[in-house]
């Protein structure tokens, strides 16, 4: 369901920033937007066409929200009207001061409760990562539904009594193959015990370091990321 313009963890070079989004008609819909960002949606010309944009940050590490002040900028300067940029980020207090350090509160709009966009539904759900709080999204979309966990190091219980019960179609998951504790992220073995093999098929592990083994995940039964 998302397409990924990079899938790499903070310190991945090759792979780029973890962002993904999808496209409703004529709107962008992008979850997180790291450094690399702004340049790759250019490089890979993501806006054709696009006349809205919502970005959904899970946190405020910079390998998240990086490139956000440049890409608002630049929507901007291309004539998309503030009502029609989207910043969308539960901590209301975070955010504004987030959009006032970039200098675009007067070019788009924060919203920190999620709702209907048109044709699709949004919730959030708070997660733990690191010594901060990111946030996931739920998203219901074209009958189908996904998970985007963001940064994490331990998975929210009720978002993940909704998967196994069926009721989200797929996880895009923060997974650290290194297996370093479980301080940051979360470890790709503890990974492994929450999600039984008969489900693996819809688990999407993202946020990967350079040169990380995709043999490693393809053969314990989980899937890669879209990358375009």
């Amino acid at each position: 369901m998302l397409s990924f313009i990079g899938c790499g963890s903070a310190f991945a070079v090759k792979n780029k920033n973890n962002s993904a989004f999808f496209i409703d008609k004529n709107t962008l819909n992008l979850f997180d937007c790291g450094e690399t960002v702004f340049e790759s949606i250019i490089n890979k010309n993501i806006l054709k066409g696009i006349k809205k944009v919502n970005i959904f940050l899970s946190h405020l590490h910079s390998d998240h929200c990086g490139s956000l002040g440049t890409f608002v900028f630049f929507l901007s300067a291309k004539g998309l009207d503030r009502k029609n940029i989207k910043i969308i980020f539960p901590d209301k207090k975070q955010g504004n001061i987030l959009l006032k350090i970039f200098g675009i509160k007067k070019d788009c709009v924060l919203i920190n409760k999620c709702k209907n966009f048109n044709d699709f539904t949004v919730k959030s759900f708070r997660q733990r990562h690191y010594d901060i709080i990111s946030y996931g999204y739920l998203v219901k979309f074209n009958k189908k539904s996904f998970y985007f966990t963001g940064d994490l190091s331990k998975i929210n219980i009720k978002v993940l009594k909704l998967f196994l019960q069926g009721n989200i179609d797929e996880i895009y998951i923060d997974a650290d193959l290194l297996n370093r504790g479980g301080k940051f992220h979360l470890e790709f073995d503890t990974i492994k015990k929450i999600f039984p093999k008969n489900l693996r098929g819809r688990v999407i592990c993202m946020h990967l370091h350079d040169d990380y083994n995709k043999e490693q995940i393809k053969k314990e039964g989980f899937k890669l990321p879209n990358i375009i």
